[in-house]
């Protein structure tokens, strides 16, 4: 077996995205370019992730204005995945969508989640596993970290409680995941206390 040549090594950094706020070190070079422009998402979909993060980036004249991101809030788990539900079907009938080209996120593991108990919502199987989504055999749940690097045609964000919501820059990783469909559902459990 002849090994190859060796050839030029490219390394994308976008500090933007750090989840883990760990050091980190990258070889020195001068050939550094600085790369502003938004090319994965819708233009709607870029302003709605941008809120979360405070850079000069912009969309690519290229991409297409695309549909606006939703934003819901749930009262409880099951109004969360009823919610979820509602969107995945409406999403299926109106633009066709296979389960290979959806991405559920969650700042938790599915077994923390609405979805916990459900192998299926809207008729598709639900797969944890990258390969088994990239073979068609249902749609993806990931928590946002491990997404990170990834991208699907449409995102669903189960969002934890406003009041104690990930942060901004998980926000803005897991926003930024959907190339032409978003949604987000906070769960919102807070109960309102009138006077008595």
């Amino acid at each position: 077996m002849q090994r190859e040549r060796l050839g030029p090594l490219y390394i994308f950094h976008d500090p933007h995205q750090s989840l883990f706020r760990e050091g980190h070190s990258l070889p020195k070079t001068d050939a550094i370019f600085r790369l502003t422009m938004n090319c994965r998402n819708t233009r709607r979909i870029h302003k709605f992730s941008m809120q979360f993060l405070d850079a000069d980036i912009e969309s690519s004249n290229l991409v297409p204005e695309g549909i606006a991101p939703e934003r819901h809030s749930a009262r409880s788990d099951d109004d969360q995945r009823d919610r979820c539900g509602t969107i995945l079907t409406a999403w299926k009938l109106q633009y066709r969508l296979t389960p290979d080209r959806i991405a559920i996120l969650s700042p938790v593991r599915r077994q923390r989640s609405c979805l916990a108990e459900h192998a299926k919502i809207s008729g598709f199987p639900i797969v944890d596993s990258a390969a088994d989504w990239r073979n068609g055999k249902g749609l993806l749940f990931s928590t946002i970290t491990a997404f990170k690097g990834l991208e699907a045609d449409a995102v669903i964000i189960l969002a934890a409680e406003q009041a104690a919501c990930e942060t901004d820059i998980s926000n803005y990783v897991a926003t930024s995941r959907a190339k032409h469909l978003l949604a987000m559902i906070h769960l919102n459990t807070v109960k309102v206390v009138g006077k008595p």
